[in-house]
């Protein structure tokens, strides 16, 4: 089945049974919601009961969860919703099956968690699940975090985590080692040309390094490209150029 168009959007009273039935299939009856959980789940938390669609609004999937003070998900912060909780408990994460492999659920649990993180109101998302969707959360950046004392159905469950936090900013790039100095340093008696052309190989390598100040060749502006000292010789390759469109787009940039 084809995923064109498809949309997310909090699901309605009205389509719970539809999500139920996708629960039925997904879940075995040991572990399976009942569809009055369903509507409790919605009813005390619309929000975070979020459906993928597909046109004209056939729902394919969706995602449930209920809040907690608990920073664990455990029996009581999944059996008890307590609004403005900064835990999101997620309960299930479900796609039809003629959607699978597609990964449709991936793209639902990162829409998922991206909503929950723009509305800057929670701090960590839980969940429980079977070993062998680890690697189906953790596409979705979810963390492992080990076995959960939750008993529900024959098999074990882990317990895995997505922090909401802000995204640290990336740092400052790190100067190059020297350049500062390089900056500061007084141009003394150096030779200053005007024109990047007029310097040759000679010029610009003295021991692997250039030996002057080498400005910028437009007219009127001579700020400094690169202070001497600083740039480092690196042979490579040699490659074939068009020496004739290069000299045209020199041209152009000096306006003659």
């Amino acid at each position: 089945m084809s995923l064109e168009g498809l949309f997310y959007d909090w699901i309605k009273p009205e389509e719970l049974e539809a999500a139920h039935k996708i629960e039925l299939i997904a879940f075995p009856p040991d572990e399976a919601a009942t569809l009055d959980a369903f509507k409790l789940r919605q009813s005390q938390a619309p929000t975070l009961f979020l459906g993928a669609y597909v046109p004209t609004r056939t729902l394919i999937g969706y995602v449930c969860a209920t809040l907690s003070p608990a920073s664990s998900l455990t029996h009581d912060s999944m059996a008890h919703h307590v609004p403005g909780a900064p835990s999101v408990c997620i309960h299930s994460v479900c796609v039809a099956p003629q959607y699978r492999r597609k990964r449709a659920g991936v793209q639902l649990l990162r829409e998922y968690v991206a909503r929950l993180a723009s509305a800057a109101a929670y701090e960590r998302a839980l969940l429980i699940t079977h070993a062998d969707l680890r690697d189906f959360y953790e596409a979705a950046g979810f963390e492992w975090v080990g076995p959960s004392a939750v008993v529900h159905g024959a098999l074990p469950w882990y317990e895995m985590r997505r922090d909401l936090g802000q995204v640290p900013d990336a740092p400052e790039p790190a100067m190059p080692p020297g350049l500062w100095d390089a900056l500061n340093r007084p141009a003394g008696n150096r030779r200053t040309p005007s024109l990047f052309s007029a310097l040759d190989l000679k010029d610009l390598a003295a021991e692997g390094s250039n030996k002057y100040d080498i400005l910028c060749p437009r007219e009127k502006c001579a700020s400094i490209i690169l202070k001497a000292g600083v740039g480092k010789l690196v042979e490579r390759g040699s490659i074939k150029a068009n020496y004739h469109k290069i000299w045209l787009k020199y041209l152009a940039e000096l306006e003659i």
